[in-house]
């Protein structure tokens, strides 16, 4: 699933870097590091990703 753009939730998504781009939003997702996995509604595994602004 391709995060960018969307915004940051911390039930979902594991921030490990910040950046700054003005063309981002506030709390919009930059990059996808790491892939992140649901089963139904449980969290397996947070997506890691940066952070705009």
């Amino acid at each position: 699933m391709k995060l960018f753009g969307k915004t940051f939730d911390p039930e979902l998504h594991e921030a490990v870097s910040s950046v700054t781009d003005e063309k981002l939003g506030e709390k919009e997702i930059k990059e996808e590091y790491q892939a992140g996995y649901k089963i139904g509604s449980k969290v397996i595994r947070h997506a890691m990703v940066a952070v705009a602004n």
